[in-house]
């Protein structure tokens, strides 16, 4: 009674704690959830069963990770019940004898709700399909938040000096880029503010950034189940091209004044000179993300989930996904 891996006797353990009746492993209480269930009801299931899972994988799907994983509609237990008494022992797959007690726990959990859902989209549910999109246009979103949040701390913007006097603390409009660009990015930073006093409120990831990781699992997990995934939006593709157009102009001014004041101090240019005006904003970061030319779903996501996961509050998410494979 318990779960074997094939090609060894007796019962798995987790941990050294056989898992037949034992309790569920379950996150440490430090450790932040970065999975949100009430963002996306319809997919609520999932995203319930595959919290503890996302803390071991940094919040990315992989599909492989459930490869010699079996189905046992009584192994989705909620974190810290019972798995059960079954009658018979869960067969593993040998590729999973190097998973530890906890991460093997975690996809034993997942695997009933991935391998559902997955059949489900793969027959065009059309209520899944429409959240689906939703979630997509959160990604992009916040990929676009997280880029032009880059584009202000090279410009030396974040926060802007002096305040703009006409844009209060509650504004965090930033999505409006035919404001100027120090209210732009005064936007910005309230919005930072925001989220960072919410994460200390909640101790942990701001509800903000926790729907954004929620979306980013969702659409890895579905681009995994085969979909193909929608283009960007036109209306952020065209936001997203006037951005890196005004912060590339205004980066090429900020070089030209700099080559000017070495200049007449007689200096040779820093390092800030010789980077280029475009170097890594207008050429690299924000054409390659809207680009109409980047057709492929593929290349969408992992461009848009490396800017989502590149903020600091993930970091700790990725190192542990690294160990999960």
């Amino acid at each position: 009674m318990g779960v074997k891996t094939a090609g060894h006797s007796g019962p798995t353990c987790f941990d050294g704690v056989p898992v037949d009746g034992s309790p569920v492993p379950t996150n440490k209480p430090s450790e932040p959830t970065l999975l949100e269930e009430s963002c996306f009801q319809r997919f609520a299931p999932l995203v319930a069963a595959s919290r503890d899972y996302a803390q071991y994988s940094g919040c990315r799907f992989r599909s492989s990770s459930f490869d010699g994983v079996p189905s046992a509609t009584r192994i989705d237990a909620a974190p810290g019940k019972r798995i059960g008494n079954l009658g018979e022992p869960l067969v593993v797959g040998s590729i999973r004898s190097r998973d530890s007690g906890p991460v093997l726990a975690a996809k034993l959990r997942a695997a009933p709700a991935v391998r559902g859902f997955t059949k489900r989209l793969q027959a065009g549910e059309p209520r899944l399909l429409e959240e689906l999109e939703r979630a997509f246009s959160v990604v992009m979103e916040e990929s676009v938040r997280n880029a032009m949040v880059s584009a202000f701390q090279r410009l030396d913007m974040w926060p802007p000096r002096p305040t703009p006097a006409d844009v209060c603390m509650e504004d965090c409009s930033y999505q409006d880029v035919s404001a100027s660009f120090a209210v732009i990015a005064q936007r910005a930073y309230n919005d930072e503010l925001h989220r960072a006093r919410d994460a200390a409120e909640v101790g942990g990831i701001s509800s903000a950034t926790r729907r954004a990781m929620t979306a980013a699992f969702l659409v890895d997990f579905a681009h995994a189940a085969g979909l193909q995934l929608p283009p960007m939006p036109e209306a952020q593709q065209a936001r997203f091209h006037d951005f890196a157009f005004r912060a590339a102009e205004l980066e090429r001014q900020q070089q030209e004044e700099h080559e000017r004041q070495c200049a007449q101090q007689d200096e040779s240019p820093s390092v800030f000179s010789k980077q280029g005006c475009n170097s890594d904003l207008a050429v690299e970061t924000w054409p390659t993300l809207a680009s109409n030319a980047l057709v492929s779903p593929k290349g969408i996501l992992a461009k848009a989930k490396a800017l989502l996961l590149s903020s600091s509050h993930t970091q700790l998410a990725g190192e542990q996904g690294q160990e999960l494979r």
